[in-house]
Order: C-alpha cells, then sequence, then structure tokens
C-alpha cells in the first residue's frame, strides 16, 4: 500500500508465512527477487544468534562505562582527600590521633557512598519509571535486588578504598600530619 508513496523502496527483514505447500511456498520466495525461504528452526537460531551477538555488545559498552565511571569516582575522591592534608595537620596538632582521623575518613566515606547511591537512584527513577511504563504499562520498574546490591557494595568498596588509601599514604611514617 506504501510502495510509490513514502520515496523509498519497499522492504521487509522477513515475512512469515504460515501453512502452504513447498511448491507455493517456493512460488513465493521466487517472485520476490532477493527473498529467501527459511524453516521457524531456522530462523528462531539465526534470532537467538543475533540476540546473543547484541547483548555482548551491550555489556562491553556497559562494561567500559562502569571502568571509566569508576576511574573518575576514585580520581575525585582521592583529589579530596589529599587536598584535606592542611586540615589533617591541623586536627593532629590538637591532639587528633591517627586511628581518630582514620575513623573520620571512613565515616565520611560511608556518607558518600550513602549519598552517592541514593542521588543515583533518585535521578534514575525517572528515566526507568518512563521506560517501564512505555515498555510494560506500570510505571514500577523492576530491578533484581543481586545485581543492585552488588552495584552499591562495588560503590561502597571503591569509596572506602580510594579514601582510606589516600589518607594511609598522606599519614605515612614520612608524610606524618602532626
Amino acid at each position: 500500500m506504501a510502495d510509490g508513496h513514502t520515496g523509498t523502496p519497499q522492504a521487509y527483514g522477513q515475512i512469515l508465512v504460515s501453512g502452504g505447500s513447498q511448491r507455493q511456498l517456493a512460488a513465493l520466495a521466487a517472485a520476490r527477487p532477493g527473498a529467501r525461504l527459511a524453516s521457524r528452526a531456522v530462523y528462531n537460531a539465526e534470532v537467538a544468534q543475533n540476540d546473543q551477538q547484541n547483548s555482548f555488545a551491550n555489556l562491553l559498552i556497559l562494561g567500559v562505562i562502569a571502568v571509566l565511571a569508576a576511574v573518575t569516582l576514585v580520581n575525585t575522591l582521592v583529589v579530596s582527600t589529599v587536598e584535606r592534608r592542611g586540615r589533617v595537620r591541623l586536627l593532629a596538632r590538637v591532639g587528633a590521633t591517627t586511628r581518630q582521623l582514620a575513623w573520620s575518613f571512613g565515616w565520611q566515606a560511608l556518607f558518600v557512598t550513602a549519598t552517592g547511591v541514593a542521588a543515583g537512584a533518585a535521578v534514575c527513577a525517572g528515566t526507568l519509571a518512563g521506560l517501564s511504563r512505555a515498555v510494560t504499562g506500570s510505571a514500577a520498574p523492576f530491578i533484581p535486588a543481586g545485581p543492585a546490591a552488588l552495584l552499591a557494595a562495588a560503590v561502597a568498596a571503591l569509596t572506602l578504598g580510594a579514601v582510606l588509601t589516600s589518607f594511609a599514604a598522606m599519614t605515612r611514617r614520612g608524610n606524618n600530619p602532626a
């Protein structure tokens, strides 16, 4: 129906046919140049292979994004921790022990983690609700607890590791704040 009205030739990726004899199907394929006849099993195998390739590409892209986000997180936290060197020295001079300072930095890392995860969830909520509504009809998205907990644990480990490692490097014996 649209042929001749759209300005582009009519093209289909596949035409699914139910029934018909082999002769009728062969005539249908012969009448359309470039058409290929395939059984349901062959078609389903091609779709599964295509889905698997797309899934790998999507996971690869998400992995690269996750690595870049992790590098950004660690770099930002290390720089912000090291920039507080003067305050750490002042606290050490007025009597704070290295252990007390480490606990303070640990609590700050926990606060940054909780705030970051909550802000990330809030930012994603609108997009996920809209996407979920478009796909399923419900605004409540399905978020598996396992991967969500793994993501929060990874963020917590990166944050705590970045803050406390840079704090430890800052308060080493030769670099003691006192």
